[in-house]
């Protein structure tokens, strides 16, 4: 990068903190303001409830490896359209790819794989093509998204070799008045850069303990231009979703529920869905289309009520995902298919015992997944089958002491593309805690040791010819420590982490199925929130180093476990003007620059180059007329100074023949919607 080049980004990270700190101090001064107006009418204003609490309260330590905890509100004030969108402001959680076929989380370095990954408890068996997305999801489905990080509860499923991320979709009551029993809403959105055009809807209603709810939405477009200028070539937003659910909740609690979730994105993507282009690579088409499906089947069952001993759940689920790529062979003109689907058919029954200071949860859980691809060439199938018993405690030990900690015994059946089978059993624990120095000052620590079996391989690179050796299963350990302050409505936390993933499957068309290979991503996070009546303002910074088999890590080897990393940082404010119905507030994404990424791998020879760092500023405001309190305006500016960057997770960016897929940018954006 040229002198001229850094001077150029520095003066737009002045102007980035310029306009955040001009922001940070109007927020307070506005919400006086818009107080005191209320105040001067008489009309008076409606305050949201402030939090104030100190440390142990609750049970903390089941919250101390908090990497997101995103809930309906958040959702709804930032109205995100996609995984990127939907974890902006959380530092510790990055997104790689710009659309929905190719986005894929990674948490504090680590892809979402190795985490125990559930929608509504059903499980997530999505890994099948490198290129695109792994768990493709709709946040405007969402009632909520949680993120642990490193230590993971037993109950949250097998395989948390890294933590979990646990979906939750909206229900009737997250949305319906409580003196209520029909309602809806409609709203449409238009996005300047991609022509974009969304159209969403949902009906729910209740009566007599029945709830029905019904969401749809379409997001269709055309490419986007990135911060030069330059068309970003499959890009094109093409997501189809929805989501159906019916209830049924007696008086006594008891409550069942069946739910279908389906997410579709369809349309022309790059040859290698998640890059830009490679220089000098084998000669392939320019795009070819990439179609694909995600659907969740639920039933379960829950007593709302329940409390002391008897507090049962059960869940049974299918999730399924399919991709069908289509190309056109340069040699012949012929078009060639491919198809790929992972199916997973899962069940939980547990039990919580509540008593005075905290609870356990034990249960039995088990999955059936197979993962298999077809072709005009040869077909291939794995299979693994689990079954798990796990056992939770969330305990407060005294007022100052929060433990949580717990175990799992799993057993696994493995069979290969050629039927070779193996069996598995492995122990998993993890134990963390909090204790309270004083009324405001915490330390928290956590450490857990996971067993994840052996992990179906990828389809596409399924190879039905393979020869199985023993295959090592993979575990993960994990743990952390830092410190919390919280004091009236501030909160600080620092924390340092590591995770290790040892016999990480890393198999091979060519090389067999055997081959594994450890990862490691170590670090810290630090962050920093005030909240006030009517908003609040958050930043968090968060440094992480990965590594493969004892050296720097890149985005080819690296491969569905981790990515070079760096130092991240965001910034969110939000402020409600109540007496205006007006609430406005931001996001800043930081990524600094990462001088030695990578050494490069035995199978990487292209040359390493530093990564840049980049600053992205978006922007909102929304307005509900109080005399049309069912009507809400909304105009956003996402990329307002028009960086031309790639996200930090963004494959290749390592390597100088890579060019990474460009993210999208500046873009205006104004919806409506009318709540009836």
């Amino acid at each position: 990068m040229t002198s001229r080049h850094r001077a150029a980004r520095r003066n737009r990270a002045l102007l980035y903190a310029l306009s955040v700190s001009g922001l940070l101090t109007a927020l307070p001064t506005m919400a006086q303001e818009d107080q005191r107006k209320d105040e001067s009418d008489g009309r008076g204003m409606q305050l949201a409830p402030v939090l104030v609490e100190g440390v142990g309260l609750g049970n903390a330590a089941a919250d101390a490896n908090l990497a997101a905890d995103i809930d309906r509100e958040q959702i709804e004030t930032f109205r995100p359209s996609n995984a990127k969108d939907l974890f902006r402001g959380e530092s510790g959680v990055t997104v790689s790819g710009s659309v929905t076929a190719n986005q894929k989380v990674y948490v504090r370095g680590i892809e979402e794989t190795n985490l125990a990954t559930t929608i509504d408890g059903a499980r997530q068996n999505n890994k099948l093509f490198h290129h695109n997305a792994t768990t493709i999801i709709d946040p405007r489905l969402l009632k909520s998204a949680r993120v642990d990080a490193g230590v993971a509860p037993a109950d949250a499923g097998p395989g948390a070799l890294a933590g979990s991320i646990a979906y939750e979709t909206v229900d009737v009551g997250d949305l319906l008045a409580p003196d209520r029993n029909l309602g809806g809403y409609v709203e449409t959105g238009y996005e300047t850069n991609g022509d974009t055009w969304s159209t969403l809807g949902s009906a729910y209603g209740r009566q007599n303990g029945f709830e029905g709810l019904l969401f749809l939405n379409n997001a269709d477009g055309d490419d986007y231009e990135d911060g030069d200028g330059d068309d970003v070539r499959g890009s094109a937003a093409e997501l189809t979703s929805g989501l159906g659910k019916v209830a049924y909740e007696a008086e006594t609690g008891n409550r069942i529920e069946l739910s279908y979730e389906r997410v579709t994105d369809e349309g022309v993507r790059p040859y290698r869905a998640n890059i830009g282009n490679i220089i000098g690579g084998r000669p392939v088409p320019e795009t070819r289309i990439y179609d694909l499906a995600r659907e969740n089947v639920i039933l379960s069952y829950e007593n709302t009520r329940a409390d002391g001993l008897w507090d049962p759940q059960v869940t049974l689920a299918f999730s399924g995902t399919d991709l069908e790529t289509t190309e056109e062979a340069l040699a012949t003109g012929d078009t060639i298919q491919y198809r790929a689907d992972s199916r997973s058919y899962n069940a939980t029954l547990a039990n919580e015992m509540h008593f005075d200071g905290g609870s356990v949860n034990v249960g039995i859980d088990g999955y059936t997944e197979r993962a298999k691809f077809f072709s005009d060439f040869y077909n291939s199938e794995e299979e693994a089958d689990n079954v798990g018993l796990f056992a939770q405690a969330r305990v407060n030990a005294s007022s100052r002491l929060a433990l949580s900690f717990g175990g799992r015994i799993d057993h696994q059946d493995f069979t290969g593309t050629n039927g070779q089978e193996q069996d598995n059993t492995g122990i998993s624990a993890n134990a963390a805690a909090e204790f309270a120095l004083t009324e405001w000052f915490a330390l928290e620590a956590g450490a857990s040791s996971s067993f994840g079996g052996i992990e179906l391989a990828e389809t596409y690179i399924q190879n039905p010819d393979w020869e199985y050796d023993e295959i090592d299963p993979v575990r993960g350990k994990n743990r952390f420590a830092g410190f919390t302050i919280r004091q009236s409505n501030v909160t600080f936390s620092a924390q340092a982490f590591r995770t290790d993933i040892e016999n990480g499957r890393t198999p091979s068309f060519g090389d067999g199925p055997a081959l594994t290979r450890d990862f490691q991503s170590e670090g810290f996070d630090v962050s920093l929130g005030y909240d006030w009546t009517t908003g609040y303002v958050r930043a968090a910074f968060s440094s992480v180093d990965t590594e493969i088999d004892d050296g720097a890590a890149d985005s080819f080897l690296g491969n569905y476990f981790t990515v070079p990393m760096g130092e991240t940082a965001s910034l969110t404010a939000v402020q409600r003007l109540d007496s205006l119905g007006v609430t406005v507030g931001g996001t800043v994404e930081l990524a600094f620059d990462e001088d030695s990424p990578a050494s490069g791998g035995a199978e990487s020879t292209d040359a390493i180059q530093e990564i840049e760092g980049y600053e992205v500023l978006n922007l909102f405001v929304e307005y509900v007329p109080r005399r049309f309190d069912n009507l809400s305006l909304r105009a956003s500016v996402d990329n307002v100074f028009d960086e031309a960057y790639a996200n930090r997770g963004n494959y290749g960016q390592e390597f100088a023949t890579v060019e990474p897929l460009q993210d999208p940018g500046r873009s205006f954006g104004l919806s409506a919607r009318l709540t009836y």
